[in-house]
């Protein structure tokens, strides 16, 4: 029950992340067409605007590039971040895959035995009447 509250927990926090990476594009998204349009309705001479939508158009790439980064930090993060929870699963996965497979063994063994003494029980009754 505590594993499936981590999952709900990883999940949640998954969907948050990608909401507010949602968010965080379209605000980004928003104020370029915003600039655009406030540039465009500007008192400005042509030569200006043409300067100033160009610094725009840097700013705004230089923090989508920016943003690309800080992604892809993150995403790295949380790639390591499963490939270790995978690890840990699958370590588990096969500790307890051994113990059952030792207790398997044990209790073939232990039904062996009993086969074999069941075995005997009934040849000695056998011999008995046989015999006697």
């Amino acid at each position: 029950m505590l594993t499936n509250n981590k999952n709900n927990d990883a999940e949640s926090h998954c969907m948050r992340t990608q909401s507010l990476g949602t968010k965080f594009m379209f605000f980004i998204l928003g104020g370029g067409v915003g600039a655009v349009i406030a540039l465009l309705f500007a008192p400005k001479p042509g030569k200006e605007l043409r300067q100033d939508i160009a610094d725009a158009a840097v700013r705004g790439c230089n923090e989508t590039l920016e943003a690309a980064a800080r992604v892809r930090e993150q995403t790295a993060e949380y790639y390591d971040a499963a490939k270790e929870k995978g690890v840990q699963v699958l370590d588990t996965v096969s500790a307890n895959l051994t113990a059952f497979k030792e207790e398997i063994t044990d209790d073939v063994t232990k039904i062996g035995g009993m086969a074999e003494g069941a075995a005997r029980h009934v040849r000695d009754s056998i011999k008995a009447k046989t015999v006697g």
